[in-house]
């Protein structure tokens, strides 16, 4: 199971976040994660791989909160993104979407004059705002 370490110091080393895992050692591999961007600070986390399921959870509850060089980190499940669902791969806000932006349900959604079918009745009986079956004395 991997381990995001999230809130990770800017100054932190790899020996720094054994440290942090020191009773874990002996099953963990240690990664440090860095993504740059231009214009903003780099973002930084860690990584721990541990074998057994059973160890690393009890790693997330025992060190969830702790320290690493005066900063509280936090520790969850890393879960991998999904490059498969467009809206979740790298760099998706500039990518170009193809699918429509509001589900029919939404809230928000402004229907298409032309594509309503309200629209379409009146226009194909010739109508103007004249009830059809009324009577007229």
């Amino acid at each position: 199971m991997d381990i995001f370490v999230g809130n990770f110091p800017h100054n932190a080393t790899m020996r720094d976040l054994a440290l942090l895992f020191q009773d874990y050692a002996d099953e963990a591999d240690f990664r440090i994660v860095e993504n740059r961007r231009e214009g903003t600070p780099p973002l930084r986390y860690g990584l721990v791989r541990i074998v057994s399921d059973r160890v690393a959870h009890k790693a997330l509850r025992k060190l969830n909160g702790k320290t690493l060089l005066g900063q509280p980190v936090t520790l969850r499940e890393f879960v991998y993104r999904a490059y498969s669902n467009d809206r979740r791969a790298v760099g998706w806000r500039s990518m170009a979407w193809s699918g429509v932006e509001r589900r029919h349900r939404d809230r928000r959604h402004i229907p298409d004059p032309q594509h309503s079918a309200v629209t379409r009745a009146t226009e194909t009986s010739g109508e103007t705002g004249k009830e059809s079956g009324a009577i007229q004395a």
